[in-house]
């Protein structure tokens, strides 16, 4: 009932995130006949919301260990809030998978959000008054974190699932939050299951993946013919041409790019700035004649003890480190290089002495937003790569700048 991918590169080890409802569970059972090509982890999330929480996650680890599957049980440590407390767990559970993903060194987790699940998010965003841009909800893959997501179920509804259930006699856990009408989705599920509009929503759930496909096209056109990416992480564009692309052209385009700075996903922009501002992490910065995107002074990754070998250096960098030291931010870079990138790059201090600048050490720019495997079938899989010194004391570095 479902297919994994094939062909989008070295996807070897898989995570399924598995809660002990019918949804994970069908997934589990799914993905098992996958087992000869992939190796499978199980991941479960115990928020630490309700007293039965830590018994469903023994369960799930029970189930997994009758596929021979090992297991991993992801206790979320921050302490929830008062009100929101599903959003609260939302974003905890993907940061602690992303985390584990990390951990674990898998390629891939999954997800096991159904039709019903998409169709009670677009209703959510209807009520909220997204744009059209953002009905095209729950994409099949995605990135978050640096852990690249995908949902395999996304075609199946909740009858299907219950059927297979059913079928192969599957055990699992009902989350009693899933009845209880103070939770927005919980209204929004229960309407739903009043009023067939599944059918509705899906055309509009298609138009609107359709627009945004065709905005992704117009945003890649305009960043290969007038964006300079750099490998010092930051971006220039002409002011007077951005200027003159639609309202919602110039949101994408500033999203897109604000994540290849950051290395992020950024949110959805409410509009288009016009002056030098901060958004997502990153610093949009007006000049008369140009738009430049940096990198903010915060959150960095500070004085890292490195060995001799390769790392990944604020989620962007990938460096070489010729031998064990500190990594440091320092201003004391290549004169062609801005001010507010400057600021954001490492340097690197030998315990022998020696001080390597960044483009001593860096091996390419690849942001974790944007890397491995990229959704949007017209992006292209960046890795910039630096010049070599003898370049850079002649030639300004736009000139080796490659995408």
């Amino acid at each position: 009932m479902i297919t994994l991918p094939e062909n989008i590169g070295d996807i070897r080890k898989i995570g399924l995130a598995v809660s002990g409802g019918i949804d994970s569970v069908c997934m589990l059972h799914m993905v098992s006949y996958f087992k000869a090509k992939y190796e499978i982890v199980i991941l479960t999330v115990d928020h630490g919301l309700r007293p039965e929480a830590a018994l469903e996650a023994e369960m799930v680890a029970d189930i997994a260990r009758a596929y021979n599957f090992p297991c991993h049980i992801l206790k979320v440590t921050d302490n929830p809030p008062k009100t929101g407390l599903q959003n609260f767990a939302r974003i905890a559970r993907y940061k602690i998978l992303s985390q584990a993903a990390d951990k674990y060194k898998l390629d891939m987790i999954c997800l096991g959000h159904h039709q019903d699940d998409l169709c009670e998010t677009l209703l959510m965003r209807l009520q909220h008054q997204s744009g059209l841009r953002g009905l095209a909800v729950m994409p099949s893959y995605f990135h978050h974190l640096g852990a690249l997501f995908h949902r395999p179920m996304l075609h199946l509804s909740r009858d299907m699932i219950k059927a297979y259930a059913d079928k192969y006699n599957l055990s699992y856990c009902d989350d009693p939050s899933n009845d209880n009408r103070k939770y927005e989705r919980t209204s929004v599920r229960q309407f739903l299951q009043e009023n067939d509009l599944s059918e509705t929503l899906l055309k509009l759930y298609h138009k609107a993946k359709l627009y945004r496909a065709l905005s992704t096209h117009h945003r890649d056109c305009f960043i290969s013919k007038h964006v300079f990416l750099s490998y010092y992480g930051y971006v220039e564009l002409p002011k007077d041409i951005f200027s003159q692309q639609s309202a919602d052209l110039q949101k994408e385009i500033l999203r897109y790019l604000i994540s290849f700075v950051t290395g992020k996903s950024c949110i959805e922009l409410k509009k288009s700035p016009d002056k030098s501002t901060t958004f997502g992490g990153a610093y949009i910065h007006f000049t008369s004649q140009k738009i430049k995107i940096f990198r903010e002074k915060r959150n960095l990754p500070l004085n890292m003890q490195l060995k001799k070998g390769y790392a990944l250096f604020d989620k962007r960098f990938y460096l070489k480190i010729p031998d064990d030291g500190i990594l440091y931010i320092s201003e004391e870079q290549n004169a062609d290089c801005p001010y507010f990138a400057r600021r954001v790059l490492p340097m690197l201090e030998t315990y022998h002495g020696e001080t390597f600048t960044f483009i001593d050490i860096l091996q390419s720019y690849q942001p974790s937003a944007l890397n491995k495997f990229n959704p949007d079938p017209i992006l292209h899989h960046l890795a910039i790569k630096p010049p070599t010194k003898s370049s850079l004391k002649s030639e300004h570095p736009a000139q080796y700048c490659n995408v």
